[in-house]
C-alpha cells in the first residue's frame, strides 16, 4: 500500500516533493524525489511504514540505485528473510506485526491473549463504545485528538491538518478507508484509530488516544471492533504498523502481540551518500519543536509550524 500511487500522491499533494515510479521485474513502487534544507534526495516510502521489495530486495535496491544513481536514497522495507547488516548501510529498526483472521471469531478464540480479551470485557463493562466515520469533519475531529497525543505523550508535532485531508480525499472519501471513535459512556470521544484499506488488507495508521482514558480500555475495545468490522466486510488482516525495538517500545510490542500481531522485521537502508546530509538541520529544527511546544500552542499554530518543518522528517 506504501508504495502504490495513492499514498505517494499524499506526499506530492501535502508537501509538493515529485513522485516516481520504478519498476524491476515483478517489483514496482512509487518514491518522492524530495528536496529541501538537508538536500536533494530520494525516499521509499514517503511517510509511510514500509515497502516490499520481494526476494531479493537488496538487488531491487541495488537496481534502483544504477538508474537514479544522482541522488542518495532511503528505503524502509520489510523482508522475509534473514539480511547481512554488516555493511553498515542497513539496519534492522523494529517490526512491522500484522493481525491475520479467516473469521473475527476465529481471531477471538485462537489467536487473542486471554488479557486481551479480559480487557475487551472490561472495556464494555465500564461503558465504552465504538462509532465509524467517514466524514471530514471527523477527519477535523481526528486530527486534534492526534495533536494531543503527538505532543502531551511523544514531545513531537504533527502531520499537519492538510496531509489529513488528502488522506481522506485519497481513501475515505472513496470508501478506502475509515475512522473508529471510542466514547465513554456519555458519548464523549476518549479514543480513535484511522484506518487505510487497500485489497483484503487493512492497515491502523494513526492513533489517537486520550492518555487519561486509557483505564478504560478503549484500544483493546478499538482493535476488537475493527476486526469485527473488517472481517465482516471480507478483508483478511489487519497491519497494526510499526513498532521501534527499544525498550520503551516493550509495551505497545506488547499490546499488538497480546492482539494476536506476528511481526516481522523492518529493515532501513541508506546509501553512503545519505549519511553526507546535512542532519544538522534535523537538529536546529527539533530545538524549534522543543521551544514552540513550551509556549503551549494553539492547534493553529502547531498546525502552520508542522506545515513548513514537517516535511523535513520524511
Amino acid at each position: 500500500m506504501f508504495g502504490q500511487e495513492p499514498w505517494a500522491l499524499l506526499t506530492r499533494n501535502a508537501y509538493d516533493y515529485p513522485i516516481r515510479e520504478f519498476a524491476d521485474q515483478e517489483v514496482k513502487f512509487f518514491f518522492a524525489q524530495v528536496e529541501n534544507d538537508l538536500g536533494r534526495y530520494n525516499v521509499a516510502p514517503p511517510f509511510g511504514d514500509y515497502i516490499e521489495l520481494g526476494p531479493d530486495p537488496l538487488g531491487v535496491i541495488d537496481r534502483f540505485m544504477l538508474a537514479n544513481p544522482e541522488r542518495p536514497a532511503k528505503f524502509k522495507f520489510t523482508a522475509d528473510i534473514a539480511l547481512d547488516k554488516s555493511a553498515g548501510s542497513i539496519t534492522e529498526d523494529g517490526f512491522i506485526h500484522t493481525i491475520n483472521f479467516d473469521s473475527y471469531e476465529q481471531w477471538l478464540v485462537d489467536r487473542v491473549h486471554k488479557d486481551f480479551r479480559r480487557m475487551v470485557k472490561q472495556a464494555r463493562r465500564r461503558g465504552v463504545n465504538i462509532t465509524k466515520h467517514s466524514d471530514l469533519e471527523s477527519v477535523r475531529k481526528f486530527w486534534r485528538m492526534h495533536v494531543d497525543l503527538r505532543v502531551q505523550k511523544f514531545a513531537e508535532i504533527p502531520q499537519p491538518e492538510t496531509f489529513f485531508f488528502e488522506l481522506f480525499e485519497q481513501f475515505l472519501e472513496k470508501g478506502q478507508g475509515a475512522i473508529y471513535f471510542a466514547r465513554d459512556e456519555s458519548g464523549a470521544t476518549i479514543g480513535g484509530v484511522l484506518v487505510i484499506m487497500d485489497g483484503p488488507k487493512a492497515f491502523y495508521k494513526f492513533n489517537a488516544s486520550r492518555y487519561e482514558f486509557l483505564k478504560l480500555r478503549p484500544n483493546n475495545l478499538l482493535i476488537d471492533f475493527i476486526v469485527s468490522d473488517l472481517s465482516k466486510k471480507g478483508f483478511e488482516s489487519l497491519d497494526l504498523g510499526f513498532t521501534g525495538v527499544g525498550p520503551e517500545y516493550s509495551g505497545l510490542r506488547k499490546f499488538k502481540e497480546n492482539a494476536g500481531g506476528l511481526s516481522v522485521p523492518r529493515y532501513t537502508w541508506k546509501s553512503e551518500k545519505f549519511h553526507k546530509l546535512d542532519t544538522a538541520v534535523l537538529t536546529d529544527t527539533n530545538a524549534k519543536v522543543a521551544k514552540l511546544l513550551e509556549a503551549q500552542p494553539t492547534y493553529e499554530e502547531l498546525n502552520m509550524f508542522a506545515e513548513i518543518h514537517y516535511k523535513k522528517f520524511i
